[in-house]
């Protein structure tokens, strides 16, 4: 019978540690630092380790050791070297994420990977497109925006190191809560607003601005996230035959959803979209049928956001309505304009969206 790797067992008995709430992502870091360092030549136990780096009283270390494993793949190769996986985050459009150790930047962080399934006959276009979210990301550092560490091509497995963020989606909390506080809605929009803006100063359309792509923190912090169908202002290479096809159509304007050229105000009317959900629990466009929600994209106003929650603010309805606004140049003309008009709102001074007429 083999034995039990101590270090595979120490490694679990911290993330046991920290789904039990008694060992948090500093002193996970910590534990997993001395790990990677001592490997299995450590001479401390588990429980000491878990007592002296990860701050647990004796009590704790025994309450670990007696519970149920988590079970996690520790790092299939070729990033066992460099990451010690520590479980999955979920599956995107492009591929799986896992949260894991790297053991260079002693930290805990996300690891996007390509599936490998996806390459295929399209592997040049696949491969240009996850390594633009890589140079998208890499250039865009702000608060609201979810960092990247390190992009590259490990022996043929396309990745992305990204900072690590703690928390839900704002997809799952309006799944969970159903349509959320208007101020506490307003204000991650002027958040969100300004990470937009400095996507949009780095010549970044995001293009896929949703509330499954919105992770709020610990801090209750709204970050953006998922990149990869960014779209480079700046790049010479015609990417967008693709571009009008991919997102999540009912966040689309119209003019990205019939594959036309789509700029900033896309992204305006994706977060518009995106708080309009927010604030009564349901898409601005319900159908279910493709053909019918691009009808109704193209085609139809969108209904007020009051009309739907009627307790919801006059002015605050009339911000998201603007950002719905058919016509690109009935929308705010940047999302900096967007965040200015929320933050008035939040300051209970007067707006500049009215409805298309007013003076």
């Amino acid at each position: 019978m083999t034995a039990p790797d101590p270090l595979r067992q120490g490694v679990l008995l911290a993330l046991t540690a920290e789904r039990l709430g008694l060992l948090d992502e500093h002193g996970l870091s910590l534990v997993l630092a001395y790990y990677e360092r001592q490997g299995r030549r450590g001479s401390l136990a588990p429980e000491e380790v878990l007592c002296q780096l990860g701050g647990l009283d004796p009590a704790s270390a025994a309450r670990v050791r007696a519970a149920p494993r988590v079970e996690v793949a520790l790092g299939p190769r070729p990033f066992a070297e460099r990451l010690q996986l520590l479980g999955s985050l979920g599956e995107g459009g492009m591929g799986a994420v896992y949260r894991a150790y790297d053991k260079l930047l002693r930290r805990v962080v996300a690891l996007k990977l390509i599936r490998p399934e996806r390459l295929g006959s399209n592997a040049r276009r696949v491969l240009q497109r996850f390594e633009r979210e890589a140079q998208v990301m890499a250039r865009i550092r702000h608060p609201n925006c979810v960092a990247i560490h390190s992009a590259g091509e490990l022996r043929g497995q396309p990745f992305l190191l990204m900072e690590y963020v703690r928390g839900e989606s704002l997809m799952e909390r309006i799944e969970r809560e159903g349509p959320l506080d208007p101020a506490q809605v307003a204000a991650w929009g002027r958040d969100l607003a300004l990470g937009l803006q400095s996507c949009h100063g780095a010549g970044v359309v995001h293009r896929d601005v949703k509330p499954a792509n919105v992770l709020l923190d610990g801090a209750g912090c709204p970050r953006l996230t998922d990149f990869g169908i960014a779209l480079d202002a700046d790049a010479r290479t015609k990417l967008t035959a693709e571009a009008g096809a991919i997102g999540t159509l009912a966040y689309m304007p119209p003019e990205q959803a019939l594959g036309r050229p789509a700029d900033a105000r896309a992204d305006v009317y994706a977060l518009g979209a995106s708080l309009f959900e927010a604030l009564t629990g349901r898409l601005v466009f319900p159908a279910e049928q493709p053909l019918l929600l691009l009808h109704q994209i193209a085609n139809e106003r969108a209904p007020a956001a009051q009309a739907l929650r009627p307790e919801l603010p006059l002015d605050l309805s009339r911000i998201v309505g603007k950002c719905l606004e058919k016509d690109p140049d009935d929308r705010y003309p940047s999302a900096a304009a967007l965040a200015a008009d929320l933050e008035a709102f939040l300051g209970g001074r007067p707006v500049q969206a009215r409805p298309l007429g007013w003076a």
